[in-house]
């Protein structure tokens, strides 16, 4: 948290089920050492008498973080300046105390990265989706399997009937949901990542061209 956010916020955080490490400065220029040091995953931040110099830094600071989520804290009364500045650096905007209840949804959203935040909720929440509907879905199957096992082939042709339908049904059921976690993968791409020097890279391409 940066600059004179109300007092009640750092209680309010704390109070997430994530229970995040929450650390106050007083504001962008003066403590940018010690920021830097704890690197935020979120960094809120109260405006201050001088809103300008405050949106040059949290760009200066976006550059050097590109992961770095960050939220513009306002009242009621700075809702819609706050909003357009909020979008002059991609950051997302909360306004606290007058809407506690978006406290939470606002910092999930902005761990999730200003544009990719509502893609990866949306992916994990069918991912999710996808669980809830398969531990049921393994219980139906099972037990229409051992139906289907238990009725007389001769007598009760007609239920076996409706009883291999119904496991059909299940099957392609099953088959979606497999197909959900497919793509929910997907869509996640590659996470793997490495450091790269671009002096050497540099250097080596002039090599080659000379």
């Amino acid at each position: 948290m940066v600059g004179p956010v109300h007092e009640r916020l750092i209680g309010d955080l704390r109070g997430l089920p994530l229970q995040p490490e929450v650390r106050a400065f007083e504001s962008l220029h003066r403590g940018g050492e010690e920021l830097q040091r704890f690197r935020p995953d979120v960094l809120l931040v109260q405006l201050g008498p001088r809103p300008a110099e405050d949106i040059g830094a949290l760009r200066l600071l976006r550059n050097l973080w590109s992961d770095v989520g960050v939220v513009l804290v306002t009242d009621l009364a700075g809702e819609i300046e706050t909003t357009a500045l909020a979008q002059r650096v991609g950051a997302h905007r909360l306004v606290y105390p007058d809407r506690p209840g978006e406290l939470a949804a606002t910092i999930e959203q902005a761990r999730h990265g200003a544009d990719g935040g509502r893609g990866g909720a949306f992916h994990d929440l069918a991912h999710g989706m996808a669980d809830e509907i398969n531990n049921p879905l393994q219980s139906v199957s099972g037990q229409l399997q051992l139906l289907h096992a238990d009725l007389d082939p001769t007598t009760q042709r007609a239920r076996r009937d409706q009883v291999r339908a119904a496991l059909e049904g299940v099957q392609r059921i099953q088959a979606t949901v497999d197909r959900l976690r497919l793509v929910t993968g997907a869509a996640n791409g590659p996470r793997h990542r490495e450091p790269v020097d671009l002096a050497s890279l540099l250097q080596a391409h002039l090599a080659a061209r000379s």
